[in-house]
């Protein structure tokens, strides 16, 4: 019967089994041992001030790490959350719909993948370099740029809400607020250079990982293609 109703042409299909990760090493438990103990370090060690800034700079690394391995076509389940909770939702579509609009690009790297560097940035000097509340406050006036940019691309470009952005926005508010409020303005120059070199070395430690990420995805491609 199957043979009378077909064309010349035939298409079979066979199931196959899904292919399971041959990754040997699952990175989110060692990601979240990291976090509990910078937090736990903050809370015993630092003053409360400086801790609750490390904290939130946490949740902008947590989230910015989500957006730059979803932007290699990974799922991510809280981006996804935040945002509306299915792919199909409006919700959803508004935030594909202001990351797709990000035209950024600076070696590879979108105005997202510049929110990890800054994240990772003062998460690093909130830890290890107390004193370096200067430079902490002024980085993060610096973010009022990006903000902005933010609002306006949401509101007049694309005129749809995401909801990650807000909270990330959210983050930039409260930091500022805070390190405004209690930070000090004692300057060293010795922290100038070292957060020079740190995000300096963050960015091109980025570029590269960027790059290779997109390499093997060409591979992959080309692969499936053959």
């Amino acid at each position: 019967e199957l043979y009378k109703n077909s064309d010349d042409f035939v298409l079979l299909f066979e199931k196959t089994e899904t292919i399971k990760s041959t990754s040997l090493f699952d990175f989110k438990p060692f990601i979240y041992a990291i976090f509990g103990i910078i937090i736990l370090y903050s809370i015993l060690r630092l003053e409360w001030s400086q801790a609750v800034f490390n904290i939130l700079s946490l949740i902008g690394v947590y989230i910015s790490l989500e957006l730059f391995n979803q932007k290699f076509g990974n799922e991510s389940v809280v981006v996804n959350n935040i945002c509306g909770g299915t792919t199909n939702s409006q919700s959803q579509g508004s935030c594909s719909k202001i990351f797709s609009s990000d035209k950024t690009n600076i070696l590879g790297l979108k105005l997202s993948d510049f929110s990890l560097i800054y994240f990772l940035g003062i998460t690093v000097l909130g830890l290890l370099f107390p004193e370096a509340q200067f430079i902490l406050k002024a980085i993060s006036w610096i973010s009022v740029g990006v903000i902005l940019y933010s609002i306006y691309v949401q509101a007049f470009v694309e005129k749809s809400l995401c909801r990650v952005c807000l909270l990330i926005i959210a983050v930039l508010l409260s930091q500022i607020v805070l390190s405004s409020v209690f930070f000090s303005w004692n300057l060293s120059i010795n922290i100038i250079l070292i957060s020079a070199v740190l995000f300096s070395g963050l960015f091109l430690l980025l570029v590269f990982i960027n790059n290779l990420t997109n390499q093997k995805e060409e591979l992959k491609k080309s692969n499936a293609k053959n």
